[in-house]
């Protein structure tokens, strides 16, 4: 059934960009992992539509799927339902639009279809939210985005009238997987929330850097969480890919996750090593090693991945 829906659901999409000339794009990450046994597994299915309404705003909707547990099967939900709206003194985003909290650092990594990005792999940013944003660069060089959001996620619920506030400045290149040079920034975040006797809150403050060459790309992260009525928590990620030829780089990566820096032997360390070979423009393989090192006695995890990724 569900494949079944979601083959209506590119059929439409084809037959409505040819009557309403719509951009659809699809992106599909797959990957064979080997962790005790070999399994096989799809982890994202995006069908975007887009479409400018006028000569000052657009809409975006994108259909995604994902796991609700483990061995759960694949569930369709939306991820993206959003307007922008570009004025004179910048653009506004409206509904269920993709967060603030990575900014040009999602490019300096630039290699999603391998890992997610640090602080969404740890479980401190989503990528997408219901909220409103404003967003406007007064020069090549700058990036500014503000916004409030229901603060948690696109699969849960709003349940109280709190929202997370976050603004992000970005200094230099804003897209380090395509273009060269270097960035710097910073996103702030703040949210309060009901706990059982009082309100409590949660701010987080990270920063990014990054730099690129014709054959080099770097980047790191940083975080810091601090929640008054929970634990506090902060993560340190580098990483970087270096060209070999047209087709094939080196990656790595490490993070660093201290999930409550109060309590001891809750460290953990994650590798990613490999390769990366992209066979034409809108497909890539990668095979990566990935080891994670516990501070605790826990014996080191070690899994080994081949990753797809393919784009039409």
């Amino acid at each position: 059934m569900r494949k079944l829906i979601f083959t209506c659901i590119t059929c439409m999409a084809l037959n409505i960009n040819a009557q309403e000339n719509i951009n659809i794009t699809n992106l599909v990450f797959f990957d064979a992992t080997y962790d005790d046994i070999v399994s096989f597994n799809v982890t994202r299915t995006y069908v975007d539509f887009r479409k400018s309404i006028s000569d000052d705003a657009a809409a975006r909707v994108t259909i995604d799927s994902y796991r609700p547990g483990e061995n759960d099967p694949l569930t369709f939900i939306v991820k993206h339902a959003y307007l922008v709206w570009n004025t004179a003194i910048g653009s506004f985003l409206i509904g269920q639009q993709p967060t603030n909290y990575f900014g040009p650092a999602t490019a300096n990594w630039g290699m999603r279809f391998i890992e997610k990005f640090p602080t969404h792999l740890w479980g401190f940013n989503s990528t997408a939210d219901m909220g409103l944003a404003y967003r406007k660069s007064p020069s090549d060089n700058l990036l500014i985005h503000v916004a409030a959001y229901n603060g948690g996620g696109i699969k849960n619920e709003e349940v109280d009238t709190h929202k997370r506030l976050s603004a992000l400045v970005s200094l230099g290149e804003q897209r380090l997987d395509s273009n060269p040079g270097w960035n710097a920034g910073g996103v702030v975040s703040f949210e309060p929330y009901d706990d059982s006797t009082s309100t409590s809150q949660i701010l987080r403050v990270s920063g990014f850097a990054g730099y690129a060459k014709e054959s080099l790309r770097l980047g790191t992260e940083f975080l810091k969480s601090e929640d008054s009525g929970g634990n506090n928590g902060q993560l340190l990620s580098f990483y970087g890919n270096f060209t070999l030829s047209e087709t094939i780089d080196v990656l790595a990566r490490v993070d660093n996750m201290d999930g409550d820096i109060d309590s001891e032997s809750d460290v953990k360390t994650y590798f990613i090593g490999g390769i990366h070979y992209r066979s034409s423009a809108g497909f890539s393989i990668a095979p990566t090693l990935r080891y994670t090192l516990f501070e605790d006695d826990t014996d080191p995890d070690m899994t080994l991945k081949l990753n797809f990724q393919f784009q039409f």
